[in-house]
């Protein structure tokens, strides 16, 4: 293979690897986006002016979702009149692959040539830069992903031409896009443009840039304090654990090496990758998957013959083993996906039971649940329009930390059966093929429920 053939490979490679975990997913988006599908038919029947809170699992959450993504999904449906399912689960892939050519730009500015190569062969395989953005919520973190890293790219490579108004303006639109299309991915890209590009000049351009965009964006972010105030973000803010760094040192090795060099160095890529963790990010892995990118091929800048090239071949073989690993972390999804049972049992539910149901999901383990590899409980509300109980998405933006407590209380049924009976709800959805059998068996001897419908998957207690 010839060296000019080396990048688009790799990108193509990147582009087909996420569509190939996309389409393992037969009937609906991969994993998550249930909230976003209801929201999307939401701005089409309010002919796209946002509503004050969406309907989602009747919880009255506000519609404070940046909406550029949401707002691509409902206008490519009435657009193509393809079925929403489908373009919600394709539209994510697309912009995480599309995402690899300005990031390979970017760590062309940042690396070189040559040590960008192997930062741009992190992002295009391993999962830590793709799993969340190709899901169906991906939606918005693929896009808001793409805005950000074109924007830091385009801004790099154009610091030092005379064409500032040019730049400004292409500049200010992209910084807009990202701040309309994702919160984390708008700090992200905010925070990487002023540690990257800290002097003088640059940061005048930025300030610029950041109060063009502020104006721009100006529509959404008024009509949302107008409709909520400041405390909705705040809320947000504060339903986020601080995370740890990665834990699967191997794995990650390349990336512990970089830093150390960096540091050594003092180089600013250390208060890149940790400014991040200070802060505290939901998806810390994959926010900071260009930074630990980057740092992969930083961690190649020893002069040392010897030592430059063992430390290629080691960051080649750790991205092949994430990417190994990943395979294994996209069957989880397989195991815990909506099925053709599942839709026949919302069927039922839709025509059998009050809209003012609730109903308590038990479909997975408490530790894929925990995980988030969890399909049906994100779905059920916006297929069925009932209320699912311990369903979290969304509740970020509610003042209670409620996803922190619908976990715990998930994992504690496991080890308590009879806490169920504490919860207020009216039916139990149970996967049984995913379920332990013992909960199934103390459902059938309880005086409490009763069967109300079942199928070769599926059973549904009443509580009596």
């Amino acid at each position: 293979m010839t060296a000019r053939l080396l990048v688009p490979t790799m990108i193509f490679s990147g582009l087909l690897i996420r569509f190939y975990f996309v389409i393992q997913s037969p009937i609906l988006p991969l994993n998550d986006g249930g909230l976003f599908y209801t929201m999307a038919n939401e701005l089409i029947a309010n002919n796209y002016q946002i509503p004050k809170y969406t309907s989602y699992n009747h919880l009255n959450i506000p519609f404070v979702y940046p909406p550029f993504g949401i707002w691509l999904l409902a206008v490519t449906h009435q657009i193509s009149n393809i079925d929403m399912f489908t373009i919600q689960k394709f539209l994510p892939p697309l912009f995480s692959g599309l995402t690899l050519i300005p990031f390979y730009f970017l760590s062309k500015y940042l690396l070189g040539p040559n040590l960008s190569k192997i930062a741009l062969l992190f992002i295009s395989l391993s999962p830590t830069a793709f799993e969340w953005q190709i899901m169906g919520g991906g939606i918005t973190r693929s896009t808001g992903t793409f805005f950000a890293i074109t924007f830091l790219s385009f801004f790099a490579n154009n610091l030092n031409r005379n064409i500032l108004a040019y730049s400004t303006i292409i500049s200010s639109i992209l910084f807009t896009l990202t701040t309309l299309s994702h919160p984390e991915w708008f700090l992200f890209a905010l925070i990487s443009s002023i540690i990257l590009f800290f002097n003088k000049q640059s940061l005048v351009k930025l300030i610029k840039i950041y109060l063009i965009s502020l104006i721009i964006a100006a529509p959404w972010w008024t009509k949302i304090l107008n409709f909520h105030g400041v405390i909705v973000f705040l809320n947000s803010s504060n339903n986020v654990l601080k995370p740890n760094p990665p834990s699967v040192i191997l794995i990650y090795l390349p990336m512990y090496f970089g830093f150390l060099k960096a540091l050594l160095n003092r180089s600013k890529f250390c208060l890149w990758l940790c400014s991040f963790y200070i802060i505290g990010f939901r998806l810390i892995l994959n926010i900071t998957s260009p930074i630990i990118a980057v740092l992969y091929g930083y961690s190649i800048t020893f002069t040392n013959r010897f030592w430059r090239g063992f430390l290629s071949v080691f960051a080649v073989l750790s991205i092949f083993l994430q990417l190994s690993f990943g395979y294994t972390i996209f069957q989880n999804y397989k195991i815990s996906q909506i099925s053709n049972n599942d839709l026949q049992s919302i069927d039922w539910i839709k025509t059998s039971t009050p809209k003012s149901a609730r109903f308590l999901i038990l479909s997975t383990q408490p530790d894929t649940y925990s995980s988030g590899y969890e399909q049906l409980a994100e779905w059920f509300p916006s297929l069925s329009d009932r209320v699912s109980i311990l369903t979290y998405q969304g509740s970020e933006w509610l003042s209670e930390k409620r996803e922190f407590i619908y976990k715990n209380t998930y994992n504690q049924i496991f080890t308590c059966y009879d806490c169920i009976f504490s919860l207020s709800f009216d039916y139990i959805y149970i996967r049984d093929d995913l379920i332990t059998t013992s909960i199934i068996t103390f459902l059938n001897k309880s005086n409490k429920v009763h069967i109300a419908y079942s199928n070769p998957q599926v059973k549904i207690f009443k509580k009596i």
